[in-house]
């Protein structure tokens, strides 16, 4: 198993990784033992980290997915298709809009993305389509998209961070 990208819990105790074998893993710092595993990209996981509460983990793939997970019921909250290749870069937002963190990647394709990182949309899209029948919201297999999008010229993103006052400061590299 390759390690492609790893990102420390924000209490220390626990750290996440990502490579080839498409999987996340989550270990146990004192330990070294392995405590979870999440299954979900279809390609190597290229980046990983945990939001600011510690809830929830995103990854990102070489595909350009962005899956959200849920730390407490180890399930998956929300699928994010938009970027045209490997997403290099995330970071959650220290709240934001009803409390609701942004979660923020960048790729190689140029592009930085913010999505809803709570996953309370995508979960309130699924009830909305329980109560009508399956008429209203997203069909199945439906993701949402990126709440905006930010374009360079040609320059991959390197990294992205928030600031605890919830600027987003981003970085590039030049092509080689």
């Amino acid at each position: 198993m390759d390690v492609d990208c790893i990102a420390f819990h924000p209490n220390c105790n626990y750290i996440a990784t990502g490579g080839t074998d498409r999987t996340v893993r989550v270990w146990d710092t004192v330990s070294g033992n392995q405590i979870r595993i999440y299954r979900g990209h279809s390609t190597g996981v290229s980046a990983v980290r945990f939001s600011h509460d510690g809830l929830s983990l995103a990854s990102g793939g070489d595909n350009g997915e962005v899956l959200l997970w849920n730390l407490s019921s180890d399930r998956l909250l929300s699928s994010y298709q938009g970027h045209a290749q490997m997403v290099t870069a995330l970071d959650f937002s220290y709240g934001g809009e009803e409390d609701r963190p942004v979660l923020a990647s960048g790729s190689m394709d140029g592009t930085v993305k913010l999505w809803d990182g709570s996953g309370r949309k995508e979960e309130e899209e699924a009830i909305k389509r329980s109560r009508d029948g399956g008429k209203g919201g997203r069909s199945d297999g439906e993701r949402l998209g990126p709440i905006k999008s930010f374009w360079t010229r040609r320059t991959p993103i390197a990294t992205l961070r928030f600031g605890a006052s919830n600027v987003l400061f981003v970085a590039g590299t030049a092509e080689v």
